[in-house]
């Protein structure tokens, strides 16, 4: 059944990669096949980790590294739509949303409240670089803690561990897993709900991006802590199947594998068809005249309020 629903899951997104060589040889393009990768990545490590429960956590370790890669091309993909990381700090400033106002508070000149001020910049930089950091944070957290449980697992294939690397040790790790996956999407709604009428413009889904991924990341950590969990407390039984010391490895990796057919079918509506054809669907920063001169005025200011300071504030 696992095998099934991988072959299943892969077909789907073979088929909507090959659909997406019909766009422009961009890095767009590069970061739509990536992040559409996933779910092949996650269905073929859940079958083989069911299969070969004895090496799952080298299964575990590449889908958890690739996970972790996908949510910072999802805000790569985001920053590119913007026309870059500055041409985003200019775009919240001048729209100034509710979001970046909370850090306003710690701008300390006197210029704040108004849309394109220095508060509204300092504001928006501080925003993104928190965003950058909640992404980025599970990248470096997700990879390590598969590659300690990895070396946790051949280690006691080795020598018997001490009681205190059992299975409450592993489970804390497991949700130290799941809590960084919680700040990164949390990261990714605040940068695209801040973002999404300068995206909506652009006729990017970023609504459906941000489902799929997240959907991804809170499946692919929730389910081993919340199986082990059940374990622990008795209340999964030894079963003909699954049984053994594999039993929280089967079960989760084979509930991971079926949950990626529907993912595999979400992805599809993520990226639509006009999306992918439209050669419209460009950076408006770069393209728009009246955004040129909005940034262009924003920075004449920021330049003339700086008190010469001028390379520093561009």
């Amino acid at each position: 059944v696992a095998a099934g629903c991988a072959n299943i899951s892969v077909l789907a997104s073979a088929y909507q990669i090959n659909r997406m060589r019909g766009c422009p040889a961009t890095n767009r393009r590069a970061l739509f096949m990536r992040i559409v990768g996933v779910i092949p990545v996650v269905g073929l490590t859940a079958c083989l980790s069911t299969a070969f429960a004895a090496v799952s956590v080298c299964f575990e370790l590449v889908r958890n590294c690739y996970v972790g890669l996908v949510v910072f091309w999802l805000l790569e993909l985001g920053f590119e739509m913007l026309g870059g990381f500055e041409a985003a700090c200019g775009s919240l400033a001048v729209s100034r949303p509710v979001s970046i106002t909370i850090f306003e508070g710690q701008y300390e000149g006197e210029d704040r409240g108004s849309a394109g001020s220095p508060a509204a910049v300092f504001a928006s930089r501080r925003l993104l670089m928190w965003v950058w950091w909640g992404a980025t944070q599970f990248v470096y957290v997700n990879s390590t803690v598969s590659a300690l449980l990895a070396l946790l697992s051949l280690l006691s294939l080795v020598q018997h561990l001490p009681p205190f690397l059992g299975d409450v040790t592993i489970l804390t790790m497991e949700v130290l897993q799941f809590a960084s996956g919680l700040c990164a999407v949390l990261a990714l709604t605040v940068f695209l709900t801040t973002t999404r009428k300068t995206l909506h413009q652009l006729k990017y889904t970023a609504r459906g991006k941000l489902g799929l991924v997240s959907s991804v990341v809170l499946l692919n950590g929730i389910q081993q802590p919340l199986v082990r969990a059940l374990d622990i407390l008795g209340l999964i039984p030894d079963t003909a199947v699954f049984g053994g010391p594999a039993k929280v490895t089967l079960w989760a990796n084979f509930l991971l594998a079926l949950e990626c057919v529907p993912l595999a079918a979400y992805a599809m509506v993520s990226f639509p068809q006009a999306e992918l054809y439209d050669p419209e669907v460009r950076a408006p920063l770069r393209r728009d005249s009246e955004d040129e001169e909005e940034r262009f005025a924003l920075l004449t200011r920021i330049a003339s309020d700086s008190g010469g300071s001028t390379q520093r504030s561009q």
